[in-house]
């Protein structure tokens, strides 16, 4: 009973948060958010937090995958500033090196994502 009602709290809690942060992110005042900011929002998420789920739905932790389901947008927005910040610190560049530097703060979130994946590639070379 208390797994149920600790997923259901955590369905509830996401349905808002990401309610509210795809809202924000479709219709912002600065303007609509473009592919970069897509790939900055939901790089963590994809890169971080989905091989985490993955093993906490494996391991039978349902409600340890609803949670992070429901804040994986506080990683994003997490990343988001991060990345403001180091534009704001970085902004005497050129633009073509800022693009490179928020790619680069975009893709070592992946890095949980190519461990997981080379290490079950590993496991099953081992296995043949």
């Amino acid at each position: 009973m208390a797994q149920f009602a600790g997923t259901a709290l955590a369905l509830l809690v996401g349905f808002f948060i990401w309610t509210f942060t795809l809202f924000i992110l479709s219709s912002n005042p600065l303007g609509k958010a473009g592919s970069i900011e897509y790939l900055i929002f939901f790089a963590p998420i994809i890169g971080t937090l989905a091989p985490v789920g993955a093993r906490a739905i494996a391991s039978g932790s349902i409600t340890m995958a609803a949670w992070l389901a429901a804040v994986a947008p506080l990683l994003g927005i997490v990343n988001f500033m991060l990345t403001i910040i180091l534009g704001i610190v970085t902004s005497k560049l050129e633009y073509w090196l800022i693009t490179i530097l928020v790619i680069f703060m975009s893709t070592i979130w992946l890095i949980p994502l190519i461990k997981m994946t080379y290490t079950k590639a590993t496991e099953q070379q081992k296995t043949i």
